[in-house]
């Protein structure tokens, strides 16, 4: 049966009016925006760099190339940067990065100016053979959407590589994957620029290590003075561990050592992920007496992490590891009295998962993209208003006249 209920026709033309108003202000950039295309024959331009500068604020950069290769790209305009998918489009770079310093824009392929809002999706960004210290910059916000991150690495030591770097503003990381990275997928890093206001979310990402070897590996490697949500995300293989100092490699990594000497406690949220098959999943803290590490540590599967599902060196940081599986129904060794995983002193962990169903964790499905949640939002609200509804026959959408 139909339900085809209408509202007087004053109301519902004053809705529809008021609606389409709201519609209209939530896609004015997007109608707006100019789109210049990238490719080696029959575009606007050759370059992403010559596309760049041409633009104007909230326009789209548009890769039209299945392989384009590009050197080192300085993002001064708030644009969305974008390629037909990250198995359809890979930019690869020709630019060897210097191989330190975080403030040096030497050291980064691609850096984002600060005060611009840039969003990079649909490709994959790729450094084969090519040194990079670190793949992607943000010195302020934006997102990374849909990309697909490969052989970050520099040739100068087996322990550098970051893909992306977040230096300021709030940056959104989702759908991505993260393979062959020489260190770390994102850092969160407060302390290069001064004053910045950090914070971000990763979700729905995959992130892959490289296995044992003289190697590290972490996901995420966040600093003090950070806002991180973490949230349905499989990280595996981190595993290496370096032979000139023995440090090891963890899923996520969690300290306020930087910004050096301010010890600036942190807020890190990490649920519903599947963190397994690491030297330790959730490493927090790396000085012992002064780290005030925030994390809250919920609905995880810590199973098969050899050295700790959670480990927290420091009495002062904060950790609640409640309610995560740790391999086994009778919880965590270590400071526990089962046989999962261990966790260590200095994190709550009172409740767990007794089984892995128990916390509903399903395969990662893509988050929707802006233009996708207008349209959602759109036919929400046309639903709400009568003027569209769902028929019985295969959930057709229909108008209501």
């Amino acid at each position: 049966m139909q339900n085809k209920t209408l509202l007087p026709s004053l109301t519902k033309k004053i809705a529809l009016k008021c609606l389409a108003f709201l519609v209209f202000v939530s896609c004015y950039n997007s109608l707006n925006a100019a789109t210049h295309t990238v490719c080696a024959l029959g575009c606007d331009f050759t370059t992403i760099q010559a596309a760049i500068d041409a633009a104007a604020a909230n326009d789209i950069i548009d890769i039209q190339d299945a392989n384009h290769t590009e050197g080192h790209i300085t993002v001064s305009q708030s644009v969305t940067i974008q390629g037909q998918g990250k198995n359809v489009t890979t930019v690869s770079s020709s630019y060897n990065t210097a191989s330190s310093g975080h403030g040096n824009p030497a050291s980064a392929w691609i850096i984002t100016a600060p005060g611009t809002t840039v969003h990079i999706k649909d490709m994959t960004l790729d450094a084969t053979g090519i040194d990079t210290y670190t793949a992607l910059r943000f010195q302020d916000g934006g997102s990374v959407d849909n990309v697909a991150f490969n052989e970050i690495k520099h040739s100068s030591s087996p322990y550098l590589g970051i893909a992306i770097q977040v230096q300021d503003g709030h940056v959104d990381i989702t759908n991505c994957t993260f393979t062959n990275i020489g260190r770390i997928g994102v850092h969160f890093r407060a302390g290069v620029i001064d004053p910045a206001t950090i914070s971000g979310t990763f979700t729905n990402n995959t992130y892959t290590g490289k296995g044992d070897g003289d190697w590290l590996d972490y996901a995420l490697d966040i600093s003090g003075d950070v806002t991180v949500t973490i949230t349905g995300n499989t990280i595996t293989g981190n595993t290496g561990e370096a032979s000139s100092d023995g440090s090891t490699s963890a899923g996520i990594l969690i300290t306020t050592y930087f910004p050096a000497g301010e010890n600036l406690p942190n807020d890190i949220t990490i649920t519903s992920n599947t963190i397994t098959g690491n030297t330790v999943g959730v490493s927090i803290g790396f000085d012992p007496a002064a780290d005030v590490s925030v994390a809250t540590i919920n609905n995880n599967d810590l199973s098969n992490n050899p050295s700790g599902g959670i480990v927290n060196v420091s009495p002062s940081a904060t950790v609640d590891g409640s309610m995560n599986w740790w391999g086994d129904a009778s919880g965590p060794s270590g400071e526990g009295s089962g046989t999962g995983a261990s966790v260590s002193p200095n994190v709550t962990f009172g409740s767990w998962a007794t089984s892995l169903a128990q916390l509903g964790l399903n395969p990662s499905m893509p988050i929707p993209t802006l233009s996708e949640w207008s349209l959602i939002i759109l036919a929400l609200s046309l639903m709400t208003l009568g003027v569209l509804y769902i028929t019985d026959e295969k959930n057709k959408l229909q108008w209501n006249n």
